[in-house]
């Protein structure tokens, strides 16, 4: 009886030292997402920020020449009569 109290006791002092390096591994893998997910929005931003710039100009140059289109399609018309 004193063998398996021994016994068990010795097998709760390994799960308790394996939860500890379950933690110790769990904390450093959020540490480092959290890093990453910092990284990610330092690098986010910028990136951001220059798609929104390329899509006003996108918006403006397509707006320029759909006027431009229509400008010389006016013009190729009174050419054809």
């Amino acid at each position: 009886m004193l063998e398996e109290k021994n016994l068990l006791l010795r097998n709760v002092f390994y799960l308790k030292d394996t939860m500890s390096v379950a933690e110790d591994v769990n904390c450093i893998i959020l540490q480092e997402v959290v890093a990453l997910r910092n990284l990610n929005l330092v690098n986010e931003s910028p990136v951001t920020k220059k798609v929104l710039k390329q899509k006003v100009l996108y918006e403006h140059l397509r707006s320029n020449l759909s006027h431009l289109n229509s400008g010389l399609n006016q013009e190729l018309g009174v050419l054809r009569r």
